[in-house]
């Protein structure tokens, strides 16, 4: 198998702290001589971090870090907040499996990437066997704190997930830990793998596009001056984005011409949302948008 390239999911990270990366071993083709062959897994705790990608924020080299493994050491509150000398960080490639109520790959849904910087294309699709992909994700930080007797602290990162199936009636949001991956070899390659089981029904429905041009047309008018953007070959696009769940909908000219446009994949409740544009910024709504089976 060959873990596919994911531009756009590296930019959904861009919150967690990924950034570019250096490789502080010059052979990593030897991380899989840490791992199973098979299809068993290991679990992180186990995986040799020396041997994976890896970058410093700054005052250090990495070549001189010894052999740590991924499991976490005894961590008190106080420990990130006192004064830390480097952060060590790791990364590595991650596929997540997504599977339904019974343990069923989920194939064609969509998942979305929450912590995506607004603007993002941060969708993906699930695969024949329910699998999505991203390379080199950071996964582990390594504080290290004054006193050559410190060894540090390590803290997992996590994923924040949205998924909405292919017919868009079955779904979740969930946070999936690092701390709790499997690691494989595949393809002489380190490979996290975590799980997300979506169950939760969901439902559609429509919002009427009169009620939101009053705070589309404020949230434009907000910046001033529009002249210098609609001039150019963007036009501030029409968007309704649902508070906590970062999918953003777009009202088209043929939603304006129906009169509403239909919001997909949302647990039944109460929502605040919002309105504009990416460039121009969004504008809370008073009303709530109520989701009904």
């Amino acid at each position: 198998m060959i873990i596919k390239k994911m531009t756009k999911v590296g930019l959904a990270f861009a919150l967690l702290g990924l950034g570019m990366f250096v490789g502080c071993s010059d052979d990593n083709s030897s991380v899989a001589s840490t791992l199973s062959e098979t299809n068993t897994g290991k679990s992180i705790a186990e995986l040799d971090t020396s041997l994976l990608a890896s970058s410093f924020d700054e005052g250090s080299d990495c070549r001189e870090s010894s052999k740590i493994l991924a499991k976490r050491m005894p961590m008190m509150d106080f420990e990130i907040s006192c004064e830390t000398r480097d952060i060590l960080r790791y990364y590595i490639d991650t596929r997540v499996r997504v599977v339904d109520s019974k343990g069923q790959p989920m194939v064609g849904a969509k998942v979305y990437f929450t912590d995506c910087l607004i603007g993002e294309d941060c969708e993906e699709i699930t695969d024949e066997k329910g699998y999505v992909y991203a390379d080199s994700v950071m996964f582990l930080k390594h504080y290290f704190h004054k006193g050559e007797e410190d060894k540090g602290t390590l803290v997992y990162s996590e994923l924040n997930l949205r998924i909405v199936s292919a017919d868009g009636n079955i779904g979740a949001k969930v946070t999936l830990e690092f701390e709790e991956a499997k690691v494989f070899s595949v393809d002489g390659k380190s490979v996290a793998e975590l799980q997300a089981v979506a169950e939760e029904k969901l439902y559609s429905t429509k919002l009427y596009v009169d009620t939101l041009i009053t705070y589309y047309e404020s949230s434009l008018k907000s910046v001033g001056d529009l002249s210098p953007y609609l001039n150019s070959a963007e036009v501030p696009e029409f968007l309704v984005c649902v508070d906590e769940y970062p999918l953003c909908t777009e009202v088209t000219e043929e939603d304006r011409k129906n009169g509403y446009v239909i919001i997909v994949g949302l647990p039944e409740g109460s929502y605040s949302f919002r309105v504009g544009s990416r460039r121009f910024g969004l504008m809370p709504v008073d009303e709530k948008l109520e989701v009904k089976p």
